[in-house]
């Protein structure tokens, strides 16, 4: 099970393909050329392999807005240069999006080329080190994730898409199986993972992680600083740890201080646990629960919100699976259920999904969304 795979739900019926920074089709197509015809002559032991993934997918939300997307989206793998010492790869990610939306008004058009991901890494015996566009998420929670830091996947998310971080991240491998990560992060001033506020455009980033084997499975600490404005700053610290027996659990908490902004201490903790059910061909179970607090001092933390999530994956045969995800905040009333029909093939996937969300801080307001999404993969 690959739990950093995995995201927080967010009930906002968006489709599931994100933009990152722009790369004009001149630049990324010279990129190429390089990795493909210049590098193999300086280096040793190259390959290269192309994946090309076409998506069609209809957003409907009822009463609201329709939205029809066709998505390319090119992957270059390059193995360049390899010895018994070190190995240097690449990875490029091209999107090509067309999308129509309908909303109350004439149709809209956009059409977005966009760099999804590039990236390089050098690795040796026990250090990788990678820098570029690249994906950075850890932790083991599913949907309420207090480690959300800087991504925003999607449990539900077939494409597993997500905005990409500039980045340069080390990890260092160590003979007791424990790891070291260190990164250092270019923000660009927008939104990333669960932030309210972004860090300062032009900034770096600074942080790290260190995990390590705990009893039947593993436990980490993690810690990022950034700067928010001229003066405001934010310190990020994390803990996680997740261990397997009859029944896998885990744990994340986040704890956050920001000098002069109102709360300055938030701390976000999260339990969970998923079993699988000797049910028919097996019920797969996912239950977690969170609770968020915050004030202005560390020693008077105010809960502010509880929020649980249920999430059930039921195989039908080989081919077709049913998942359904509850998400409830007690507090504020607000529910979302979402339920999600999928038929995989080996390079084909079709899917059917609905979703109806209550919003108590909307009057009660009601949502529902239908999708459906077939992707090809080859």
């Amino acid at each position: 099970m690959q739990t950093d795979n995995r995201g927080d739900y967010n009930p906002t019926y968006e489709l599931a393909i994100q933009k990152t920074n722009a790369l004009s089709l001149p630049l990324f197509t010279l990129v190429i050329t390089v990795l493909l015809v210049v590098i193999p002559y300086i280096g040793w032991g190259f390959s290269a392999d192309a994946t090309n993934r076409f998506s069609l997918s209809e957003l409907s939300v009822l009463d609201k807005s329709d939205r029809l997307a066709a998505n390319w989206m090119l992957t270059l793998q390059t193995n360049i240069a390899t010895n018994k010492y070190l190995s240097l790869d690449a990875e490029i990610v091209n999107n090509f999006q067309y999308s129509a939306t309908m909303q109350d008004k004439p149709e809209e058009h956009s059409m977005d080329d966009n760099l999804y991901r590039a990236w390089l890494r050098l690795s040796a015996k026990q250090t990788d080190l990678r820098i570029g566009l690249q994906r950075l998420n850890f932790g083991s929670a599913f949907v309420i994730r207090p480690l959300q830091w800087f991504d925003k996947l999607n449990p539900l998310d077939l494409m597993e898409s997500t905005d990409g971080v500039q980045a340069a991240l080390m990890k260092s491998y160590f003979p007791n199986n424990s790891t070291l990560w260190a990164w250092a992060i270019l923000a660009d001033g927008q939104l990333k993972g669960s932030e309210a506020v972004p860090t300062k455009d032009d900034d770096i980033e600074l942080g790290g992680r260190y995990q390590l084997p705990f009893l039947s499975g593993e436990a980490a600490i993690s810690a990022n600083h950034r700067r928010l404005a001229a003066k405001l700053y934010e310190n990020r610290v994390g803990f996680d740890m997740r261990m397997d027996s009859f029944a896998g659990l885990w744990l994340e908490s986040s704890l956050s201080n920001r000098n002069d902004m109102s709360p300055e201490w938030a701390l976000q903790s999260m339990l969970g646990t998923d079993y699988t059910f000797d049910i028919g061909n097996g019920l797969y179970a996912v239950l977690e629960t969170g609770i968020n607090h915050s004030s202005n001092s560390l020693n008077k933390l105010q809960i502010e919100d509880t929020r649980s999530a249920l999430m059930l994956n039921y195989p039908l045969g080989l081919l077709d699976t049913v998942i359904y995800l509850s998400s409830v905040e007690w507090e504020a009333e607000n529910y979302t259920q979402s339920f999600v029909f999928r038929r995989s093939y080996d390079s084909l996937v079709i899917e059917l999904s609905a979703s109806y969300a209550i919003d108590n801080k909307d009057s009660y307001k009601d949502t529902t969304a239908i999708q459906f999404l077939i992707s090809y993969t080859k």
